[in-house]
């Protein structure tokens, strides 16, 4: 049970990681590009660049906590010596 909850945890945590650190990074190169409008602009450009990668994000994630979870490479994940 504890594998399947550490499971979950770490799809969310990739999920979300991975969204946002594409939309920041969208985000400020668009708000460099324009600095008088730089929230607007950087928020915009965050959405654009995520929307259409959500699909690959989500079944990406899924696969790596699923995979990193069975084998013990995710932090918390590994099985103990007895």
């Amino acid at each position: 049970m504890k594998r399947v909850l550490l499971g979950i945890v770490w799809f969310v945590v990739l999920y979300i990681g991975s969204c946002a650190a594409i939309g920041f990074v969208a985000g400020g190169i668009a708000g460099v590009n324009d600095p008088a409008h730089a929230a607007e602009a950087g928020r915009e450009a965050g959405q654009r660049v995520v929307k259409p990668a959500v699909p690959y994000l989500f079944g990406g994630s899924i696969l790596l906590a699923i995979f990193g979870t069975a084998y013990g490479v995710l932090p918390g994940t590994k099985k103990k010596q007895s």
